[in-house]
């Protein structure tokens, strides 16, 4: 799996996950279309925002699941 870029929320302190509009910033920023974007993160409510716009996004809570999930993804 080839990653094109790798974000931190540090970079975006004046919106914090898992508010949408974190997301939707870096989207715009980027741009670049939600259903392009992987998202993991060890927080299902940060999981669950970025997936209600549309982000492909992943709960981490071991390394094997997650390789399972993003199989589905490909």
């Amino acid at each position: 799996i080839v990653f094109d870029r790798i974000l931190h929320s540090k970079n975006h302190y004046w919106i914090v996950k898992p508010d949408k509009e974190f997301f939707k910033s870096i989207l715009n920023e980027e741009h670049i279309d939600a259903k392009d974007v992987f998202f993991i993160d060890d927080y299902d409510e940060n999981v669950q925002s970025a997936s209600e716009i549309g982000i492909k996004a992943i709960h981490f809570d071991n390394a094997k699941n997650v390789r399972l999930k993003l199989k589905e993804f490909i």
